[in-house]
């Protein structure tokens, strides 16, 4: 049994990394910036620091994005290395932006980062030109950016969610050992498909998660005005970024619904034919597996990670990246011929059955055996 400390990280990713390390009887200590009612680990194992998440949003709600950054980044970060110092555990395992006070202490024996999208660089050079673009002030971001090249440096492995987020890495020069691919899963109990119908007209399309310009969804609505009313619907479910807030009002072809819980939004997603991620940019997207499994035909970007699960016109379409046209085109196909979509959608299914949280939980164990110090391997 090994002391592994996990700092922060997004609710579900962190939920399920510590119980997968948990499970093959390491001791786990879980620091998280949600309440303690929002996380499902025990609480003997659980800090939280919900100060740092308050502070962030009322910072976003008046639009000082930076000055947000800076004090949930370095306020956790804070946190989180006098936690790990007092622990003093055998293996760190922190997520990008908060964890350079560890990384720079090294109070663990190994150190690992999680980076649950591209490498910041590229990720910041595919938004900000996409900002311009929509004639939209693009968030500083200088202070997160330096904090994350500094723990790309001062990390011993980092693990990204695809193929894909770890070529960006690549292409900007860290060594290929040093980064690896941890892919998530999704709960094949929760998400299930509807029973089998006939898919008529209108085709039912939806898009879930957080609505942003970052996920691309300007171009799925430039899609939907190309295409016939009486033809297509469109529902979006997520919290709504205020930059597409405005986005989002000039269009009438479109349903909004507030963001749901998991076990609600498994119940609505059967209710669709199409899943649409049309995202600019995007580690993984476990909307991507979530809709699959559900039963829904998807159209993602190939600057989504979970693209590769796709094989284009057999369970799914990919199509580059901010391209209206190619998105509207992948829908006239299946409003053109409907009855490809239940084959489509049970070829979808059975694809997402391989993303199952239990092979998440072999990796990670997996990738710890690979890389962490002989001395502290179990």
């Amino acid at each position: 049994m090994k002391r592994i400390a996990i700092g922060v990280g997004g609710r579900f990713h962190s939920e399920s990394l510590f119980h997968a390390l948990t499970a093959a009887g390491h001791e786990v200590r879980l620091f998280s910036s949600y309440p303690k009612s929002r996380i499902r680990v025990p609480r003997h194992s659980l800090t939280t620091f919900p100060l740092a998440e308050i502070g962030y949003q009322l910072g976003r709600l008046a639009h000082i994005e930076d000055p947000a950054d800076r004090f949930k980044m370095g306020y956790l970060g804070r946190r989180i290395l006098e936690q790990v110092q007092a622990l003093a555990p055998d293996v760190f395992i922190g997520w990008s932006s908060f964890s350079l006070e560890t990384l720079r202490a090294r109070p663990a024996t190994t150190h690992i980062l999680i980076r649950d999208s591209t490498h910041i660089s590229f990720q910041n050079d595919i938004l900000a030109e996409e900002y311009r673009r929509r004639s939209i002030p693009f968030p500083k971001r200088e202070f997160c950016s330096r904090r994350e090249l500094e723990e790309y440096e001062k990390a011993d492995q980092i693990w990204v969610l695809s193929d894909f987020a770890r070529s960006t890495f690549l292409e900007r020069g860290l060594n290929e050992r040093k980064i690896s691919v941890l892919p998530l899963g999704v709960d094949l109990r929760l998400f299930v498909p509807r029973p089998h119908r006939k898919t008529t007209l209108p085709i039912r399309v939806v898009s879930f998660g957080t609505l942003s310009v970052r996920k691309g969804l300007h171009y799925l609505l430039e899609a939907m005005e190309r295409l016939p009313s009486h033809s297509i619907s469109l529902t979006l479910i997520g919290h709504l970024e205020p930059e597409f807030r405005k986005i989002l009002t000039r269009s009438n072809r479109v349903d909004w619904i507030p963001a749901l819980k998991q076990s609600d939004l498994a119940q609505k997603l059967p209710e669709f034919d199409v899943a649409v991620v049309p995202t600019l940019e995007d580690g993984f997207g476990q909307s991507v597996v979530q809709a699959m499994a559900s039963g829904l035909v998807p159209v993602v970007t190939k600057h989504c990670g979970a693209s590769s699960i796709i094989e284009q016109g057999v369970n799914g379409f990919v199509v580059e990246p901010g391209n209206s046209d190619a998105i509207a085109s992948c829908l006239r196909e299946l409003i053109s011929s409907p009855e490809k979509i239940a084959g489509m959608a049970e070829s979808a299914r059975a694809a997402a059955q391989h993303f199952t949280w239990e092979r998440y939980a072999n990796r990670s164990l997996a990738l710890l055996e690979e890389h962490v110090n002989p001395c502290v391997r179990h």
